[in-house]
C-alpha cells in the first residue's frame, strides 16, 4: 500500500520534472522570438515564427497534460487552465511572464472559484516573488479577490509561508488587505480554526513567522488603517 508520504514524493518528483520541460521549451521559445525579432538574422523569420508558436503549443500541451494528471481531471485539461497548472508548477518568473502575456485573455479566468493569482501565491518555493509579480502586473484587482472558501490572496500566502517580499507585493496593490479578519468558509479544518478572525498580522503571528517579518508586517498594518474601509475600521475590535 503506497503511503501518503510516498504519494507526495511522486507527486513532487512528475513537478519538478515537467517543471524542468516546460521551462526548457518556453526558454527556447524566447530565444526564437528574439532571434524573429532580429532583423539581421540570417534566418527565415517565417520559419522562426512557426517554430515560437510550435514550442507554444508543446508548452500548452506539457502544462495542460501536469494539470489532468496532477487532480486527475479528464487528459487533456482545458486550455482555460493553463495560467493555473502554470502557477502550479513554479516555472521560472521570465517564463511565467511569457505564459501570461501568451494567454493575457485567461488572467481572470476562474476554476472553481480560484483565479490564478490564488494559486501561484500558494506556491511557495524558489522565484517565488518573481511569479507572483508575473501575475500581478497583468491583473493587480485579483488582489482584492476572494477564492472560493472567501480567502484574499495575501492570507493564502500566509498559510503557505510566504517570504515577506511576496506578502508586501500583495499589500502593496490591496493595503486594505491587511484589515480583513480571516473568515473562511465551512467547513474549516481543525488546524486552521484558531485563526478564524484574525487579520494578517495576527495570523503571521500564530503561524509563527519570524520577528523580522512580523515587524515589517505591523507597520505595514499601522499604515494601513487609515486606509481601511470605513466598516472594516468600526469593527476593528471585534477581531484583534
Amino acid at each position: 500500500m503506497t503511503s501518503s508520504l510516498t504519494l507526495s514524493r511522486r507527486i513532487e518528483g512528475r513537478r519538478i520534472s515537467n517543471m524542468e520541460c516546460v521551462n526548457e521549451i518556453l526558454d527556447r521559445q524566447q530565444r526564437l522570438a528574439a532571434m524573429a525579432s532580429d532583423t539581421d538574422s540570417m534566418y527565415s523569420i517565417v520559419d522562426l515564427q512557426m517554430l515560437v508558436e510550435h514550442c507554444r503549443d508543446s508548452a500548452k500541451t506539457k502544462i495542460l497534460a501536469y494539470y489532468a494528471e496532477t487532480y486527475l481531471v479528464v487528459a487533456p485539461a482545458p486550455e482555460e487552465l493553463v495560467l493555473h497548472g502554470a502557477a502550479e508548477l513554479k516555472l521560472s518568473p521570465s517564463n511565467t511572464a511569457q505564459l501570461v502575456q501568451d494567454y493575457s485573455h485567461l488572467i481572470r479566468h476562474k476554476n472553481y472559484g480560484m483565479l490564478p493569482l490564488h494559486v501561484v501565491v500558494a506556491a511557495t518555493g524558489a522565484d517565488h516573488v518573481g511569479r507572483v509579480n508575473a501575475f500581478l502586473i497583468a491583473f493587480p484587482e485579483a488582489a482584492k479577490v476572494l477564492d472560493a472558501q472567501g480567502l484574499l490572496p495575501v492570507q493564502i500566502a500566509l498559510l503557505h509561508g510566504a517570504e515577506w517580499e511576496v506578502v508586501k507585493l500583495l499589500i502593496d496593490v490591496f493595503p486594505s488587505a491587511l484589515q480583513y479578519p480571516f473568515l473562511p468558509c465551512a467547513p474549516v479544518p481543525g488546524q486552521l480554526r484558531m485563526l478564524i478572525g484574525l487579520r494578517p498580522f495576527h495570523m503571521a503571528c500564530s503561524l509563527k513567522y519570524g520577528l523580522s517579518f512580523l515587524f515589517q508586517l505591523l507597520a505595514e498594518s499601522q499604515d494601513s488603517i487609515a486606509a481601511a474601509p470605513s466598516h472594516l475600521i468600526h469593527n476593528r475590535a471585534h477581531f484583534l
